[in-house]
């Protein structure tokens, strides 16, 4: 019941990229959602995981509802359709009603803004729609945990229509990475984090990154949008990404 939505934009299944028709939240064609490499399993963990093991990081709002949109292959990647993110952030919004759309995603390297572009596209679309993005603003330059490279140039936090995530950690372990991460984060979250993975004999692995950093601050947002329906408030996007901004402490 947690899962409302699903769709694999991916062909690895389908031979070739089927998008979803008008008012079409699940796929038909591959009905059991699945993920051979692991990456989106700790972003939904993050967002809504329900808490049944204390291996496992608490996620943000437990039991959220959650739409999956797979768009990386086997290899953890794009693959050749440049415009599969955008495919799946424009499902989120005009066919799930997503309130909030996590995307973690990045480059290797910094690329020229322009090859993003139907990307960019759709999260002003969602923006404009009233959906707030939060993107992972980078690990470092290539991705390697070293020397921390512009956040500016990680593909979609130079969006202006995102919430762009950092990763942290409390105290002497936060002083041993702060310049190992991208710079210009507009908030940071948790990144060293333990997640569910069909690929430990545990059930759990441990990993780095902002990619859990972004879908947990995505989860609090869902749960700062239920308490705001649930006392009878509006609470349009920018007051909603103000007031997430104003709940961080400065480290």
């Amino acid at each position: 019941d947690q899962l409302v939505g699903w769709w694999d934009f991916t062909p690895d299944k389908k031979g070739a990229q089927v998008l979803p028709t008008a008012g079409q939240t699940w796929d038909t064609a591959v009905a059991d959602p699945y993920d051979d490499f692991g990456h989106g399993t700790m972003s939904a963990a993050m967002v809504g995981a329900l808490g049944t093991s204390a291996t496992e990081t608490r996620a943000a709002d437990p039991g959220a509802k959650l739409a999956i949109a797979k768009v990386l292959n086997s290899q953890g990647a794009i693959g050749s359709n440049a415009n599969i993110t955008a495919d799946a952030i424009r499902w989120a919004v005009d066919t799930v009603h997503a309130d909030v759309v996590n995307i973690s995603i990045g480059a290797v390297v910094p690329v020229p803004a322009v090859l993003y572009t139907p990307t960019f596209q759709a999260i002003s679309y969602a923006r404009s729609k009233g959906v707030l993005v939060t993107v992972a603003n980078g690990n470092g330059f290539g991705g390697t945990l070293g020397p921390g490279d512009p956040g500016w140039a990680s593909p979609y936090a130079c969006s202006p229509d995102v919430l762009s995530v950092g990763g942290t950690e409390p105290d002497t372990y936060y002083q041993t990475v702060a310049l190992a991460l991208s710079t210009d984060p507009e908030l940071v979250a948790t990144y060293n984090v333990m997640y569910p993975s069909n690929t430990s004999s545990t059930g759990y692995v441990s990993g780095l990154g902002t990619s859990a950093s972004a879908p947990w601050v995505a989860g609090f947002a869902a749960a700062v949008i239920g308490a705001a329906r649930a006392a009878g408030t509006p609470l349009p996007v920018d007051r909603l990404e103000t007031l997430l901004k104003d709940a961080t402490t400065d480290v």
